[in-house]
């Protein structure tokens, strides 16, 4: 991807009344044939669904630690993408 730098400015009857600065990114991502392509190359998608169930909370994370660690067992088993169940 490419990163670009951006600003917006917020004008009122020609006074800059706001401003903010960020940068965001864009990729490129297509379909050729049966081959799905990021950046006009091959992206091989190994991905999981996840249900989300932990014994103390059912179906709601109990914490954002439990979710970064539910990431981290997935990509340790290779996978490259998520689809989260509800």
């Amino acid at each position: 991807p490419n990163l670009y730098d951006i600003k917006f400015e917020l004008f009122q009857e020609g006074n800059s009344v706001d401003l903010v600065n960020s940068y965001f990114g864009m990729r490129k991502i297509s379909i050729e044939g049966r081959k799905i392509l990021l950046n006009n190359r091959d992206l091989y998608q190994r991905l999981i669904l996840d249900q989300g169930y932990w014994k103390e909370s059912d179906l709601t994370p109990p914490s954002v630690e439990a979710l970064e660690t539910d990431i981290d067992k997935v990509l340790e088993m290779g996978y490259n993408g998520v689809r989260k169940h509800q």
